[in-house]
C-alpha cells in the first residue's frame, strides 16, 4: 500500500472595510456568518479580527478546496455577502490559501 497525498486545508481571508457608523451592524454580521459557516460540511473553524481602521477580516478555514467551494457557493454564503454589501465594502475577492501563507510573508 503506498501513502496518498492528502488535500491539505484551505483558508480563506474576507476583507471587509465597514461604512461609517455601521460597525455593531458588522459585528451582528459576522456573528451570523461565522454560525453559518460553522454548520457547512468541512468547516474547521473561523476567526474575525477587527477592527483596525474600519477593516474586518475573517479568516474561515475548511478542510479542502472543494469544502471551501461549496460553502461559497452556498445560498446561506452568497446571502450573507449580499447583505454585507449594505454596510461595508468588500477590498478585492477573498484570497484563498493552503499552507502558513495564510498568516505570515514568505519570502518571494
Amino acid at each position: 500500500m503506498t501513502p496518498t497525498a492528502l488535500a491539505p486545508p484551505v483558508k480563506m481571508v474576507v476583507e471587509r472595510t465597514v461604512h461609517d457608523a455601521q460597525r455593531e451592524t458588522c459585528e451582528a454580521w459576522a456573528r451570523r456568518y461565522v454560525a453559518a459557516a460553522s454548520r457547512a460540511p468541512g468547516h474547521e473553524g473561523t476567526s474575525v479580527l477587527g477592527p483596525a481602521g474600519g477593516q474586518y477580516f475573517l479568516l474561515v478555514r475548511f478542510t479542502d478546496q472543494a469544502a471551501l467551494a461549496a460553502w461559497c457557493e452556498s445560498d446561506a454564503a452568497r446571502a450573507l455577502d449580499r447583505e454585507a454589501d449594505a454596510f461595508s465594502s468588500a477590498a478585492g475577492r477573498p484570497q484563498v490559501r493552503t499552507g502558513l501563507e495564510t498568516w505570515f510573508s514568505l519570502p518571494g
